[in-house]
C-alpha cells in the first residue's frame, strides 16, 4: 500500500472523530481498512518464508511454512485433486509419462529414481515399467528415520507395501547409491520458476542437497501449476517440470 492511501487512512481517521463522515466515505474507509490488513499480511508472510525454528525434537519448521502462502496453497491443491476424477488423473498421467520418456535425460539414463505414486498423484506405473522394459535399473524412496529418505532397488511392485502415512515403499531390495540418476520429483504445487510447494517434511530438499548431480523432473498436473510458490533458501528446484500441457524449463 503506498504512503497516498496510508495518508488518506489517517486523514478519514480524524475525521470521523470529529465531524464524522459521510456515507461514501464511511465505505471509502472499510476499503482502505481492507487493503491495509491484506498488505500487512502478505507482508507478514513474507517475513515468515526467511524465518525457521528449532522445535522440541530437534526439527526444523519454517514459519513461513507453517502459517503462511504454502499452507494456503496446499489446502487449495489438495481440494482440486479430491475433486479430479479417477479417469482424469489415469489419463493425464499416461500423457505425462509420454513426455517423460521422449526426454533424453530419460532415455541416456542407466537407472531411474521414481516416487510410488498415492493418492491421486501423478501416476508413476507407467514410467517404471518402462525403465525395466529398457533395462534401466528403478529405484523408489522409504523414510528410514525421522529426517532421512533414501533410495531402494525394485524390480517388482509386489516389493512395495504401506509405509509412511501409508505411501507405498520397498519393504524390501538393496539400497540403491547411484549419484547420477534420473529422479521424478513429486510435490503439491508448482510456478514457472520451478519453486516447489511439497509436503512439509523436507525429504526431497534434503536429499537432493545431499545427492546434487541427480537428474531432476517433477510432473504435475496442470492445475498443480500456481501463480507463485514461496521461494526458501533451503528449497531445490527440479530442473524442469512436466505436466500434460508442456514442459516448464
Amino acid at each position: 500500500m503506498n504512503q497516498e492511501k496510508i495518508n488518506r487512512i489517517n486523514e478519514l481517521a480524524r475525521k470521523s472523530k470529529g465531524e464524522g463522515l459521510t456515507p461514501e466515505e464511511k465505505e471509502e474507509q472499510k476499503k482502505l481498512r481492507t487493503e491495509y490488513i491484506a498488505n500487512i499480511r502478505m507482508n507478514l508472510r513474507a517475513q515468515l518464508d526467511n524465518i525457521s525454528v528449532q522445535e522440541d525434537d530437534g526439527s526444523i519448521t519454517n514459519l513461513g511454512e507453517k502459517y503462511g502462502l504454502k499452507k494456503e496453497i496446499r489446502k487449495y491443491i489438495f481440494g482440486r485433486r479430491k475433486e479430479t476424477s479417477v479417469e482424469e488423473v489415469e489419463e493425464n498421467s499416461r500423457v505425462i509419462c509420454e513426455k517423460i520418456l521422449a526426454l533424453p535425460e530419460f532415455q541416456q539414463a542407466d537407472c531411474v529414481y521414481a516416487y510410488a505414486d498415492y493418492n491421486k498423484e501423478v501416476i508413476t506405473k507407467g514410467i517404471i515399467e518402462a525403465a525395466w522394459k529398457a533395462g534401466k535399473r528403478v529405484a523408489v524412496p522409504k523414510v528410514t528415520g525421522a529426517h532421512e529418505m533414501k533410495y531402494y532397488y525394485i524390480t517388482s511392485f509386489d516389493q512395495l507395501s504401506p509405509g509412511y502415512f501409508q505411501i507405498p515403499e520397498p519393504s524390501e531390495g538393496e539400497e540403491a547409491l547411484e549419484e547420477t540418476a534420473f529422479l521424478v520429483v513429486p510435490g503439491v504445487a508448482f510456478d514457472i520458476n520451478r519453486h516447489r510447494a511439497g509436503y512439509g517434511q523436507g525429504f526431497y530438499d534434503r536429499y537432493l542437497s545431499q545427492h546434487p548431480k541427480h537428474k531432476t523432473v517433477a510432473v504435475a498436473f496442470e492445475f498443480q501449476i500456481v501463480e507463485e510458490v514461496p521461494a526458501e533458501v533451503t528449497d531445490i528446484f527440479p530442473q524442469k517440470v512436466v505436466t500434460e500441457a508442456r514442459v516448464i524449463e
